[in-house]
């Protein structure tokens, strides 16, 4: 077995870590901090998806009226151009 010293195996090494400095009220301010932003951030975004709401619902409110303006002009040209056939094929006939 002299070949053992051409195969090393890794030991297992622990992570030991002590801060020289910990300060526990600055860690809850800074907790209570993070928590704040966090509320900041939900509240801009709810305001930003009702913006996005009323916005879409005052779209979607003039498309519909859009849409009757259409409907009624094609039916005012269709009823003029049936019309318009009946009065060309009485002459006719």
């Amino acid at each position: 077995m002299g070949f053992s010293g051409f195969i090393k195996l890794p030991r297992h090494r622990t992570f030991n870590y002590q801060p020289r400095y910990y300060d526990e009220r600055e860690e809850k301010l800074k907790d209570k901090s993070i928590l704040n932003d966090s509320r900041k951030i939900l509240k801009e975004e709810k305001l930003k998806i009702s913006d996005y709401y009323f916005a879409r619902k005052k779209y979607v409110k003039k498309q519909s009226l859009v849409r009757r303006i259409i409907v009624v002009a094609t039916m005012i040209l269709l009823m003029a151009v049936v019309y318009m056939a009946f009065e060309l094929y009485s002459r006719m006939g």
